[in-house]
């Protein structure tokens, strides 16, 4: 089967928009992860900064709002 250059191109967007979607929910879960976590001592040396850079992160791309503490949807 042969494809033409704008189903490539088609194919191509979708498996990006695959790999973006994918990464966003890694990130958000691995967030609710860290804001799970029970112990004091691993939030405080390993987790907090880990969840700063999540939070950051999900803040520049426009799908968290850290004065809100929830997930923000984009439509």
């Amino acid at each position: 089967m042969q494809y033409s250059s704008l189903d490539h191109r088609i194919l191509s967007l979708a498996k990006s928009l695959f790999a973006l979607a994918t990464t966003l929910a890694t990130r958000a879960t691995a967030l609710t992860a860290l804001r799970t976590a029970k112990s004091d001592r691993i939030q405080k040396c390993v987790l907090a900064p880990a969840l700063a850079r999540q939070e950051g992160f999900l803040e520049r791309s426009g799908l968290y709002d850290k004065q809100a503490s929830v997930p923000l949807k984009k439509n």
